[in-house]
């Protein structure tokens, strides 16, 4: 917040005495800021206190004033008619004391008071004391109230005031009427300084705390020579021009002479790219040799900095380079190294470099329509390696993964994925097997959708126990009845109802065959002898297929 300063003026009505006389005066302040502009506009607060006997006296009444200042800064209020804060204007005892006016203020109507100044109350506020006239009990004799008006009369250099109030006489007489003749004029010359009309002279000191400029010595700080005298005028220091004196860009080659900036002039580092316009560096400007690595800031020289042909073989060093090697970049410096010759048809990106031009061939062998060929006399053709456990090649389609040869915790795999499956082929492109998406390894007798492979198999002794099993939670056995009646019930779980066919083959007993009865996804055998007699007990290996 700005800190406000305020021209403060007191404007005191004086009260009629013949009418009711308000227990007010008026005051008004202009508000200025630390800048001596007027504050238009703005609501403050004052707080007046009115304090008997002296500026730190006893405090006898206080009130404030929320005010806005006009457009011409002024704020004006009435003491005596604000919000009462303690005490009462009470003017029947102000014939008697002194009184004085605190002024306090509050920039932004709040209640946080900077003391502005304290002011003595002059005449025009104890008009009110006149008001304690009407209980006064002097009685002058009659009831004339006009017979106590005096009046003040000129004549020549003498001034009366009426009823036996005496006169007093101007000594002063200037014997004319014109009010220009006593006008006085202030004048300089050289060191003596005049007033016009008699009004005397006085010299002004030639030296100490005048500024007689060209003979009087000026402070000076290290950027500049000289004390400011004829003999030793003030002048740019060696060294004295640092980048902070330079505006950015507002040295061109029109403001340098050649050869006018020298070693000397310049202190070590303190040119920086900004500071130099485009172009204005030339290699006349420049002696061989004379700008080294470190007095260029990294990335500071662009193409636009360097006039055209202005890097010469004599301003580039050599950096350890030998007959016949270029300088190439390392990654953080420039590093001489061979020279690759013709032209190279590799592309490199970070750290992947990559060919998209054709075809890339590693060996000698001709007929090769792919895109990639690696020949070699030797047994290992190729190498992919990687110190992971697991890792695979990735077979893609348009930028989709459509399979891949895996090892993982050292076993290879050959995995299609989502909805690709793997086929056999040989002798040419033969399929002999596939292994469709949902599992079914077929082959192109049995046609899609023929698994090959038993769904489930087992062991059942006469008892009806199933000893064996492709798994026990997808295949149970039951037995019923009893010896000479007995059926052996299969379940196999998680195949379609009626959509397999099971292959049983007897046991020990070879003198009875089974018979086979299907129902929903169980089948049921039951043995007959070669006599007709049927259930018989027997045990049995039976193979289940879900084609």
């Amino acid at each position: 917040m700005k800190r406000l300063i305020f021209t403060l003026a007191m404007v005191i009505i004086t009260p009629v005495l013949m009418a009711q006389v308000p227990a007010a005066f008026s005051y008004q302040a202009v508000v200025r800021n630390n800048s001596g502009e007027i504050v238009p506009n703005q609501t403050v607060k004052f707080r007046m206190t009115l304090l008997r006997d002296s500026e730190t006296g006893t405090p006898v009444y206080a009130e404030t004033h929320s005010v806005t200042t006009n457009a011409f800064g002024l704020a004006s209020l009435k003491v005596g008619m604000g919000i009462p804060e303690s005490g009462s204007i009470d003017p029947s005892s102000w014939g008697g004391n002194a009184h004085f006016l605190k002024v306090e203020l509050d920039p932004e109507n709040g209640a946080s008071f900077t003391h502005l100044g304290t002011v003595q109350l002059l005449a025009v506020p104890y008009a009110f004391h006149a008001k304690t006239v009407e209980n006064d009990k002097v009685d002058d004799a009659d009831a004339d109230a006009s017979n106590e008006i005096q009046f003040l009369t000129k004549s020549g250099n003498t001034m009366t005031l009426s009823q036996g109030g005496g006169s007093v006489t101007d000594a002063v007489d200037d014997a004319d009427h014109d009010a220009t003749n006593e006008i006085q004029a202030l004048s300089l010359s050289g060191t003596m300084l005049s007033l016009s009309r008699g009004g005397g002279s006085v010299t002004l000191p030639s030296s100490g705390g005048g500024d007689n400029w060209g003979t009087q010595a000026v402070v000076t700080n290290p950027s500049l020579a000289g004390n400011g005298t004829t003999a030793t005028p003030l002048l740019i220091a060696d060294n004295g021009v640092t980048t902070e004196k330079i505006l950015d860009g507002t040295i061109g080659n029109a403001d340098l002479a050649n050869n006018a900036v020298n070693g000397a002039k310049v202190l070590d580092g303190s040119l920086i790219t900004a500071d130099l316009a485009d172009q204005t560096v030339s290699t006349a400007k420049l002696g061989n040799l004379a700008v080294s690595a470190d007095k260029i800031q990294n990335s500071a020289v662009t193409t636009d900095k360097l006039a055209g042909g202005s890097v010469t073989g004599p301003k580039i060093a050599q950096a350890g380079a030998t007959t016949g090697q270029v300088l190439k970049w390392s990654g953080s410096t420039w590093a001489p190294s061979n020279d690759l010759l013709g032209s190279c048809l590799w592309n490199q990106s970070g750290t992947t470099l990559y060919y998209s031009g054709g075809n890339v061939k590693i060996g000698t062998l001709s007929g090769f329509t792919g895109q990639l060929q690696v020949q070699t006399a030797g047994s290992e053709v190729a190498r992919f390696e990687s110190a992971a456990a697991s890792n695979w090649i990735s077979l893609n389609t348009n930028g989709v993964r459509k399979g891949m040869f895996w090892i993982n915790d050292n076993t290879l795999t050959i995995r299609g994925d989502e909805g690709v499956g793997i086929n056999f082929k040989t002798d040419g492109n033969n399929e002999r097997l596939a292994i469709e998406t949902d599992g079914d390894i077929t082959t192109p007798a049995t046609g899609t959708n023929r698994h090959l492979l038993p769904v489930a198999y087992g062991y059942v002794n006469q008892m009806g126990v199933l000893n064996t099993a492709k798994s026990t939670t997808n295949v149970t056995a039951t037995v019923t009845g009893s010896a000479g009646t007995y059926n052996y019930i299969v379940t196999i779980n998680g195949v379609a109802s009626n959509s397999f066919i099971a292959l049983v083959t007897p046991g020990g007993d070879y003198s009875s065959f089974p018979r086979l009865m299907y129902e929903s996804n169980t089948f049921t055998v039951n043995f007959m002898s070669h006599t007709g007699n049927t259930g018989q007990a027997n045990n049995f290996s039976f193979v289940v297929f879900a084609p």
